[in-house]
């Protein structure tokens, strides 16, 4: 069900919610309908995680998310393709799919990605969202018990650390000390 607030997601983006094991939940609480293009999927691995003692890369299925209703899956039109291409000179074809269809469509996107950040602002969309506003939003809402556990999660599973000058990067140490 497509909700009002409707947030494109690149892959790096896309992996560090799924690392939360909440994906599903951050959508509701947030009410947010998760959209990505079709190449991010093809872009979206694995996460860490120990099966029977041994640390292994376990692939991420995007297709609860979908049959659950938080993320949508779509196609880039035809009148995004010129655009894509263009992109995909200079960014991962996940990144320019998102960028693409978010000009095309109107659409904010998320991307920790810095490349894609600035060439999003230069074609003059918002700033996009990265992972730690997302969660940071997200934990606002939920039991202060859970934080340190969804941040180190997101830190070991998709081996992701905020860059030093993501606004919330301060807010993310501190939950982990």
């Amino acid at each position: 069900m497509p909700s009002d607030n409707p947030l494109l997601l690149d892959a790096c983006v896309l992996i560090n919610l799924e690392a939360t094991d909440r994906l599903d939940s951050l959508a509701r609480t947030l009410g947010l309908d998760l959209l990505v293009p079709e190449p991010v999927c093809a872009e979206v691995g694995g996460l860490r995680a120990k099966v029977d003692g041994v640390c292994q890369i376990v692939p991420i299925r995007l297709d609860h998310h979908v049959s659950q209703g938080t993320l949508t899956v779509t196609a880039l039109k035809p009148e995004e393709l010129s655009t894509y291409v263009e992109l995909a000179r200079d960014l991962g074809d996940g990144e320019a799919s998102v960028i693409a269809v978010a000009e095309s469509r109107g659409l904010a996107i998320a991307t920790d990605d810095r490349k894609a950040r600035r060439i999003s602002i230069e074609h003059g969309l918002p700033e996009p969202l990265r992972t730690t506003r997302i969660l940071h939003d997200y934990c606002d809402r939920c039991d202060s018990s859970i934080i340190r556990d969804i941040l180190w999660a997101v830190e070991q599973r998709a081996n992701y650390i905020p860059a030093r000058s993501d606004p919330d990067r301060d807010w993310w140490r501190k939950h982990l000390e």
